[in-house]
């Protein structure tokens, strides 16, 4: 089964950017994509929109990231100046962000800018990613004790759940979980040949939760 492909779309209006000055830059929200904070930023460089697309990922570890670019300058009546690339971002750069000379300030007054403003849409496919730590979707640690009666042990990481739940789900957890303990007692099993991440993913799946990252 081929993994999905880990694509996003960025889309935003530049208010105002008639009114900048050489030198002067806007930049647009961060938005969070598979994990990583993303944002872009223009401005007025040497005559040119300067354009670039900053990855604010924290340099706390050793990650890396390389990308399929596209930048989309989008007019009104559906006019389009476009430029492809393919980046790397890595926690050991000094550079947090990849940008170009677009298009001529000139030009861009003239054929995409509407009463001050311009859109831009920003096509990123993830080819390569490392490092970034996939983000709990529920969570099954200590926090969770007082709802639940069993904890399962995998790789010395404890998962609190209910037995009655996990049974139901699976005749080989009702064949290790039911009819153990007295029921005052939390049944404690440590899972052999299976690795913590493995089986957080699982647990997300049939809590229902979806283990597959999104945009």
């Amino acid at each position: 089964m081929t993994a999905p492909a880990k694509e996003f779309v960025m889309r935003h209006i530049f208010k105002n950017v008639s009114s900048l000055k050489e030198g002067e830059e806007q930049s647009s929200f961060v938005e969070e994509h598979f994990n990583v904070p993303w944002k872009t930023k223009v401005g007025r460089k040497d005559e040119f929109l300067f354009y670039c697309l900053y990855c604010d990922q924290p340099k706390t570890a050793d990650w890396l990231i390389t990308i399929e670019r596209e930048v989309r300058l989008i007019s009104i009546g559906g006019k389009t100046e476009k430029r492809n690339s393919e980046l790397t971002y890595k926690s050991k750069s000094n550079y947090t962000g990849w940008g170009f000379n677009l298009i001529k300030w000139e030009d861009m007054e003239k054929n995409y800018m509407v009463d001050g403003d311009i859109m831009i849409e920003t096509y990123v496919k993830i080819k390569k990613m490392t490092g970034i730590e996939r983000k709990k979707l529920r969570n099954f640690d200590e926090s969770m004790s007082e709802f639940s009666d069993a904890v399962l042990i995998v790789e010395d990481e404890k998962f609190y759940v209910s037995k009655l739940f996990l049974a139901s789900q699976s005749s080989y957890f009702k064949s290790i979980l039911m009819g153990k303990q007295e029921e005052s007692e939390i049944l404690e099993v440590t899972l052999e040949n299976c690795k913590s991440k493995d089986f957080q993913y699982f647990l997300e799946l049939i809590y229902g939760e979806s283990p597959i990252d999104g945009s």
